[in-house]
């Protein structure tokens, strides 16, 4: 009981940018896979790194 109690603190905004940091870079791997995109191309090496520079702060 104690258990389900901790969990019930978690405020709902956590939970969805806990699964948005999951799920948005999965999605978007698949979809440049699907696109047959080059890692290397230009956007793809910026949004990599502005992803990254937002996750950092």
């Amino acid at each position: 009981m104690a258990k389900i109690a901790q969990y019930d603190n978690a405020h709902p905004a956590c939970l969805s940018l806990g699964t948005t940091v999951i799920i948005q870079p999965v999605t978007g791997s698949y979809l440049v896979y699907l696109a047959d995109i080059p890692l290397t191309s230009r956007w793809i090496l910026w949004s990599i790194g502005l992803y990254l520079l937002a996750g950092s702060r």
